[in-house]
């Protein structure tokens, strides 16, 4: 930490110095901290889409899952091909229990990098699966009354 913050001290523009140093507090359990540094980051550089990720990421960890969604997109406006944003965008949908909106995330994540599909995708056709028995239940509760 010490070192992040003599880099800051350094040069206050460094994007990567208060990126990383927000990091830092964010694997700490300080996620107040990190966003505080990871804000800074995107302050210098709007278009840093690390750092719109990062901070959804922290969102993501407090179970602020709009907050997260909203920063994963900016960092998706920034960077189309970011995959990870996309996925982890479709990890907070699925935390809200919003599957379709997961499923479509996800998947999209995994056009633009296949590798990230190689262990979730059998998980992604077990959840459509599901979501599609869901749906015909409820469509037929509906029907019976």
């Amino acid at each position: 930490m010490e070192n992040f913050q003599k880099a800051v001290n350094f040069d206050k523009k460094h994007v990567n110095s208060w990126n990383s140093m927000g990091l830092a507090f964010e694997a700490k359990g300080e996620y107040d901290n990190a966003l505080k540094n990871l804000n800074k980051s995107i302050e210098i550089d709007p278009n840093f889409s690390i750092g719109w990720f990062n901070i959804g990421n922290v969102y993501k960890l407090k179970e602020e899952y709009d907050m997260a969604i909203e920063n994963y997109t900016k960092a998706t406006e920034g960077d189309p091909e970011f995959a990870k944003a996309w996925f982890f965008m479709g990890c907070a949908y699925f935390d809200k229990k919003d599957y379709n909106s997961a499923i479509q995330y996800i998947e999209n994540a995994i056009k633009i990098d296949p590798n990230l599909g190689q262990d979730i995708n059998p998980i992604i056709k077990n959840l459509k699966a599901d979501l599609d028995k869901f749906k015909e239940i409820l469509s037929l509760s509906f029907i019976t009354r």
